[in-house]
């Protein structure tokens, strides 16, 4: 069977074909594992899970100019265990995991093959285990993974047979917009040619990549707290502020663009695995804006705006070069297992092609916020 692609992976697709080396768009997510890991649970959980979600059964075909998912039902994968060889030294059976986590983190993929995706359990023998998940943006938004892993924790914690996602993306087309959302954006975006910061636009490689570092960092949530605090402002307000006063201080531009990601789901599609969500332009003036309070206030009173026009097409802005260049996104949870008995330190990685010249993530866990700045080398030192 084969369905048409929506607007967003018909993009990410061109994206693909057009810059076939660039990793920057593969998911992959690493986890250490230590306590009473039942490992063949934890195996059979996911695979009931995974197995029942139809886009973890396609790949993709061109046929002439139209685009395809090509979805086989019978498909159905199996997570492979790697145990630690018995020569193995425990250092050297953890840089093996992490040398295969940084090959799918950073190796193009390709996408006319089956299956995408993989589930891969490292086994050290001690009490310890690793989780690779990796996946192509084209398959599913980041916000689709919550609802992967709570699947999973809860079929971990009960072995239902049950079908877990019930729904599927596959056949949707994309959701209609409103038809006074080109009104809006292009009274939002007047006097622009472009929605790209100039001051960090950087050319790709001869490869097609775009160079750049990636920076971790955490920062405390009592620290977080007491700014939240004294400012009367929401997490998110106020981690849009950073991004936009880093920017200016990177750029001393004057009016700037940010790309803000939306869910662009109504009720019915939260629950459903797949590519949803939509960036879309946020376009911000520092002339009238001459002191903190006043920038948080024109931050909440935008969002609030951009949330009315979720579904729109930034290719319908004609006139315009569409192509945003920075990217500002808040996960107010922690994208990780609980599972009884057992926890769950994800690892995070880095690599030296990025997807865009700046991009500032934050993602709000147990005891900290950790940030993740992506930059271009016009930041490297």
């Amino acid at each position: 069977m084969r369905y048409k692609l929506t607007t967003n992976q018909r993009k990410l697709f061109r994206h693909y074909e057009f810059y076939h080396n660039d990793p920057s768009y593969n998911l992959v997510f690493m986890y250490k594992i230590t306590g009473e890991l039942n490992q063949e649970r934890l195996k059979r959980a996911i695979e009931i899970v995974g197995n029942s979600i139809d886009l973890f059964k396609v790949h993709f075909e061109k046929e002439g100019n139209e685009l395809f998912q090509v979805y086989s039902p019978q498909r159905q994968f199996q997570v492979e265990i790697i145990e630690k060889g018995i020569s193995d030294t425990e250092k050297q059976f953890q840089e093996r995991v992490l040398e295969h986590a940084m090959r799918r983190f950073k190796e193009p993929l390709n996408l006319a093959t089956w299956p995408l995706f993989e589930f891969t359990i490292y086994s050290s023998n001690n009490g310890e285990w690793y989780l690779l998940v990796s996946a192509p943006h084209i398959l599913s938004d980041g916000f689709s993974y919550y609802g992967l892993i709570d699947s999973i924790n809860f079929c971990y914690h009960s072995l239902s047979n049950g079908t877990f996602f019930k729904d599927s993306f596959l056949g949707r087309s994309s959701a209609l917009a409103i038809p006074n959302d080109l009104e809006f954006f292009q009274r939002e975006l007047s006097g622009l040619d472009s929605l790209e910061v100039k001051a960090i636009k950087q050319e790709r490689n001869e490869r097609g990549l775009l160079e750049g570092r990636t920076h971790h960092f955490a920062i405390s949530k009592e620290t977080i707290g007491s700014c939240l605090k004294k400012l009367h402002c929401s997490e998110g307000a106020f981690f849009l502020a950073l991004h936009a006063l880093l920017l200016k201080k990177l750029t001393d531009e004057e009016r700037i663009v940010i790309g803000v990601p939306v869910l662009n789901r109504n009720r019915s599609e939260k629950s459903i695995f797949g590519y949803f969500v939509n960036t879309l332009p946020l376009s911000l003036d520092f002339h009238p804006i001459d002191s903190l309070k006043t920038l948080l206030e024109t931050l909440n009173r935008k969002i609030l705006r951009l949330l009315r026009h979720q579904s729109f097409d930034l290719n319908n802005l004609k006139m315009i070069n569409p192509r945003i260049n920075n990217f500002f996104t808040f996960y107010d949870r922690e994208l990780n297992f609980h599972l009884q008995d057992c926890s769950f330190e994800r690892i995070y990685l880095s690599r030296n092609a990025i997807f865009s010249e700046f991009t500032f993530t934050v993602e709000k866990r147990k005891e900290d916020y950790m940030f993740c700045i992506e930059a271009g080398d016009y930041l490297v030192v």
